[in-house]
């Protein structure tokens, strides 16, 4: 809550969200590197590894010093 504004519905903490998907960075700085991602299917809710044109089924996220973004739906 201290980062929601007064205003806010999810202030109040009744507002769930659900992790859909997130962005690693893997280099040694933002204007060179590689990323990837992981991502929830949204029917089966299985969760997929992108690197690249390879895709590869990966039974949770995992997160790491190279998590870039972070992709929530509100529930």
């Amino acid at each position: 809550s201290p980062f929601f504004s007064e205003e806010s519905p999810e202030r109040t903490g009744m507002v769930h969200y659900t992790l859909r998907g997130l962005v690693d960075h893997h280099g040694s700085s933002l204007d060179g590197g590689h990323y990837t991602a992981q991502c929830r299917h949204v029917e089966t809710d299985q969760w997929f590894m992108y690197d690249d044109d390879r895709v590869s089924p990966v039974e949770k996220p995992a997160f790491g010093s190279s998590t870039y973004m972070l992709f929530l739906e509100r529930a």
